[in-house]
């Protein structure tokens, strides 16, 4: 992100809002917030003792009802933070599932 300030072009965050180090650079953040999906699929059932082997992150793929990730909008326009968070109500909701529907290319 400081490289991007430094060359006064836009960036993308990825895993944390960098927006500190790139106030004028930064864009936006993809966040992720493991807390919740992580304590629910290991640690939380270690200590209940009903852990199991398997694959803890894939259970809760699209999984938007428990704030997985998250989206920090900064310089886009008021109508699309408006359809994100449409989409993530939708998502949230169970329809549609973020991976389907038609490929196009």
């Amino acid at each position: 992100m400081q490289a991007a300030e430094a060359k006064k072009v836009y960036a993308i965050a990825y895993h944390s809002d960098m927006s500190k180090y790139g106030p004028n650079a930064q864009l936006t953040a993809v966040t992720h917030h493991w807390g919740a999906l992580l304590h629910e699929g290991g640690a939380g059932r270690s200590i209940d003792g009903k852990w199991k082997p398997g694959n803890v992150v894939g259970r809760h793929q699209g999984r938007h009802d428990q704030n997985g990730t998250s989206l920090k909008p900064r310089w886009f326009p008021g109508e699309v933070q408006d359809h994100e968070q449409q989409d993530r109500g939708r998502h949230r909701a169970g329809r549609p599932h973020p991976f389907t529907g038609p490929v196009r290319g």
